[in-house]
């Protein structure tokens, strides 16, 4: 095994697919990993630990993430913000649909939800969760090229849609071929928890105009610019 990579970290942005990828991808690599003396720098992945820019990240660790469309990321972080409460329990009870009611929140939470994705490069991990959106909201304007530099540093990064059960194999081989890895073998279980999959999320997204959704992308200009920038991808 080469020694270009020591180490391995996936950056969990909140709501951008990160659950299916720990629990399909993550998990799955894991052993092999371990056994081929790979330190993880966040020894408690699950599907709670979304996480920024570590301190300890070198240019020795195999950074993996996800980005996601930035309108679709929004409006999944207002549903789950309002179906989910304080124990991680499903409430329901007093959500109705309303595209009205989301853009109320999202202006909000505009300092917040600006380039939410970006700062998760730019922030280191936060351990305090009752500051986290206050140090989201703080750094509400960020530069573009601190975010790319980092973004640059990304060893594997995926766009959200492409977490697929098809794709899982092919994104398990390039990590494992990135650590120069030839005596793996692939766990063929594909874990797809519907609970994952929020029809609200989705409904409130095809009643947006096209018109809205660009004036959300924009609002978010670099999270837009970074998706938008094939280049940056791992293409399957």
């Amino acid at each position: 095994m080469n020694n270009k990579f020591n180490s391995f970290y996936f950056l969990h942005i909140q709501k951008t697919g990160g659950r299916d990828f720990v629990f399909n991808v993550v998990e799955s690599i894991k052993p092999t990993l371990l056994k081929n003396n790979i330190k993880f720098l966040d020894n408690d992945i699950n599907e709670t630990s979304h996480s920024q820019w570590r301190k300890d990240i070198t240019n020795m660790t195999y950074v993996a993430s996800i980005i996601r469309d930035p309108c679709k990321q929004a409006i999944s972080f207002y549903v789950h913000s309002h179906t989910i409460d304080n124990f991680g329990n499903k409430n329901n009870n007093n959500f109705t649909l309303s595209v009205n009611d989301f853009f109320d929140w999202f202006y909000q939470n505009e300092s917040v939800m600006k380039n939410y994705q970006s700062k998760n490069f730019i922030l280191s991990t936060i351990e305090n969760k009752e500051s986290f959106s206050q140090d989201f909201a703080k750094n509400n304007l960020i530069n573009k090229n601190d975010v790319f530099e980092k973004i640059k540093k990304v060893s594997l990064l995926l766009k959200s849609e492409v977490l697929k059960q098809e794709n899982v194999d092919k994104i398990k081989n390039k990590i494992f071929n990135d650590f120069d890895i030839i005596d793996y073998s692939i766990d063929k279980i594909y874990w797809d928890n519907p609970e994952n999959k929020n029809i609200n999320s989705t409904m409130i997204y095809n009643l947006l105009t096209e018109q809205q959704k660009e004036q959300i992308r924009s609002i978010s200009n670099i999270d837009t610019e970074i998706y938008e920038t094939d280049d940056f991808f791992y293409k399957l």
